[in-house]
């Protein structure tokens, strides 16, 4: 907090938690447009709330003790900075160790599978040989299909230079398809995609806070910087349409409310009733909608792998952990074990995460329609919002200035020749 807000809020602990800008200005010293600035932004990190007296005199009324508030503030910020990183750091942990079970997993059943199943290969291989030798036959297709039976697209992840004689067009060109099949989403690589069935992909609604400010400053231009709280409230997480809502948009803005003849308050921004409506500013959306999270942004064909990876990892380590008692692994008895509970856990894990999200997307879900209803009430106005829009409507030409216009005189020139004219004096 700096000098100038630190002086504010002190300021506002010895007058009350009720003040006005004037009040404030007189205990600082400071510019009223400067004191409306900080006053804006104290209400709005505060969560204060604007009032109108009977003699339609507006005030903020704030927290008691704000000094205090602020300081508990920032003890709380300087907590939380460090937790954050731990936070990051256990959550990195837990996704590598996901990882390098997952690697170690498939390379024990690799082996403890795989074993049987390339002895049985090479088997039928010199059974082939022989039928080869003795009806003309061969075991090629034998080789192969357990081939592709082993196969997990890591060609994909590891390309080679070479490519399959299948790839091959009847001319002699390579196909299009699989020339550029690296820039899909399945050139990530299977380890990749398996994070990505472990854990999702990340909060959907990052961008969420820039998609407001973007949407209302739209709206401000659209409307020449004079708006009321019901039309700032579909771009806003607001349940109930209160003039409180209007506090972070007038901190982020510069805004200033104003009292209208019957006691409602209309929010006007200077700084866009300077400027011209933008040719998009009509494209602006009837309200802000979030997106819903996903289970997985990549495609079936690259998530179908990893389901049948997972399903053949926990039988593989279910029959690891029935065969626990057997000699030959009695020396692994806890490893097995450790194999199975995570077999379980990858399975376990999307399943959790699959009902946390469709909780979560039923709470957007419900403010998407809270915000819409919003925009609804604004195209049918009842009859007293119908007049705060025609308040408005009265203000705009009181507030909002014309757009700036050709330059008519500057001062780094001579008067005279901008009068008359520079060829006029030559």
């Amino acid at each position: 907090m700096n000098a100038e807000k630190s002086k504010v809020v002190k300021a506002i602990d010895s007058i009350g938690p009720s003040v006005t800008v004037s009040n404030v200005c007189q205990a600082t010293g400071l510019a009223i447009d400067h004191c409306q600035r900080l006053l804006n932004e104290i209400a709005a990190e505060s969560s204060g709330k604007l009032l109108v007296d009977s003699k339609g005199n507006l005030s903020y009324a704030l927290q008691t003790n704000l000094s205090a508030w602020y300081e508990r503030r920032s003890q709380l910020a300087k907590f939380n900075k460090p937790m954050s990183a731990v936070s990051h750091a256990c959550g990195y942990v837990i996704r590598v160790s996901f990882g390098v079970f997952l690697i170690i997993s498939l390379v024990v059943l690799s082996i403890v599978v795989g074993v049987p199943v390339l002895t049985l290969a090479l088997i039928g291989s010199v059974i082939g040989f022989f039928q080869f030798n003795r009806l003309g036959g061969g075991s090629y297709s034998t080789v192969t299909s357990f081939a592709e039976l082993l196969s997990w697209g890591w060609e994909q992840v590891f390309p080679t230079k070479g490519r399959h004689h299948s790839d091959i067009n009847l001319d002699g060109a390579i196909d299009d398809a699989l020339v550029s099949d690296t820039n899909t989403e399945s050139s990530k690589g299977f380890l990749l995609h398996c994070f990505s069935f472990l854990f999702g992909d990340g909060f959907p609604n990052r961008d969420f806070e820039a998609r407001q400010w973007q949407a209302l400053t739209q709206v401000l231009l659209k409307n020449r910087g004079v708006l009321i709280a019901e039309q700032m409230s579909p771009y806003l997480n607001a349940a109930v349409v209160e003039e409180s809502i209007a506090l972070p948009v007038l901190a982020r803005f510069n805004g200033r409310p104003e009292v209208t003849s019957t006691g409602n308050i209309v929010y006007t921004f200077e700084d866009f009733t300077k400027s011209s409506p933008a040719p998009d500013a009509e494209k602006v959306p009837q309200y802000l909608e979030a997106r819903s999270w996903q289970f997985s942004n990549l495609p079936f064909d690259s998530m179908w792998k990893v389901w049948v990876f997972c399903t053949l990892n926990i039988l593989g380590c279910y029959g690891l952990w029935l065969a626990r008692a057997l000699p030959i692994f009695a020396p692994y008895h806890v490893i097995i074990e450790a194999f199975f509970i995570y077999s379980v856990t990858l399975i376990a894990l999307p399943v959790i995460r699959y009902l946390c999200i469709s909780y979560l997307n039923t709470i957007i879900d419900l403010e998407n329609e809270v915000r819409a209803a919003h925009s609804e009430n604004l195209t049918s106005p009842s009859e007293a919002l119908g007049l705060k829009l025609s308040e408005r409507e009265q203000l705009i030409p009181l507030i909002a200035l014309e757009p700036q216009g050709e330059v008519i005189y500057d001062s780094s020139r001579d008067l005279l020749e901008q009068e008359i004219g520079p060829d006029s004096l030559s």
